[in-house]
């Protein structure tokens, strides 16, 4: 491959049987197709991971949209294309992507961030919509807004009461 024998290495990998190699081989030299062909047909068991790589490249050569397809192809998406539109500072078409998917791992991500940067108010309107009752607890004990939830949540189950009861003691002490 490096000698710019390419052919022949293709021929000597499809002659061995070393679809793995092969496979890497295409990726390396952004034959994307090929790569998911053989993979599709004789490495099946690569075949999220060959799509994973694809994302990657494309992410290198700031093919988002491509990106974000493959990311999705090989079931890494809920962190990985968060991850990717943060570092390339797209946080407006993340926050319009994780409104126009309501996908629950997206909204818990989104709703993480937000609370990392100390945006409690909007981390936590986003951790109603996933009904995580501990972030909720918690963005709501932060923002003082920790008693009207808790006689909100005092009405509901007793077993639910027990519990955030316990969270919020945690949280004080």
């Amino acid at each position: 491959m490096h000698l710019g024998m390419i052919d022949n290495a293709k021929e000597l990998l499809q002659e061995v049987g070393r679809y793995d190699i092969l496979v890497k081989f295409f990726i390396s030299i952004g034959d994307f197709d090929n790569a998911i062909d053989f993979a599709s047909k004789y490495d099946r068991i690569n075949l999220k991971n060959t799509y994973y790589r694809i994302a990657q490249n494309y992410e290198k050569l700031e093919d988002i949209e491509k990106a974000m397809k493959y990311y999705k192809l090989s079931g890494c998406h809920q962190r990985e294309i968060p991850r990717m539109l943060k570092q390339k500072n797209k946080l407006e078409d993340l926050e319009k992507m994780i409104e126009k998917e309501e996908d629950p791992e997206y909204t818990s991500w989104w709703a993480s961030y937000l609370e990392s940067k100390g945006e409690y108010d909007k981390a936590l309107i986003y951790y109603k919509k996933v009904k995580d009752h501990t972030n909720i607890v918690s963005c709501s004990f932060i923002t003082q807004r920790s008693e009207s939830w808790f006689h909100k949540i005092k009405f509901q189950r007793r077993k639910r009461y027990v519990m955030i009861h316990k969270i919020l003691a945690h949280v004080i002490f």
